[in-house]
């Protein structure tokens, strides 16, 4: 059964709606140790950084801040390769 144009639109809005609660805990204490401004240098340099290094750096878990770090992307704050 293919989803209707108004079904696409609420689901959408819901999942802007779910991120944001995902985005209140997450992004407050990365962007407090810096992490983001580390980012925002990097690609204005051009460097590309490696999860594991920033992990290392910023003293996080892998894991977690991989899954931080989708989050800002699909957000459009930090583009991944």
């Amino acid at each position: 059964m293919e989803e209707q144009p108004l079904e696409r639109i609420w689901r959408a809005q819901l999942f802007e709606h779910l991120d944001g609660w995902a985005l209140c805990g997450v992004m407050p204490p990365l962007a407090e140790r810096g992490l983001f401004d580390e980012l925002a240098r990097a690609g204005a340099e051009g460097v590309e950084l490696d999860l594991g290094g920033l992990a290392y750096a910023y003293q996080a878990n892998e894991g977690y801040l991989n899954v931080a770090l989708r989050m800002a992307a699909m957000q459009g704050w930090v583009e991944r390769r």
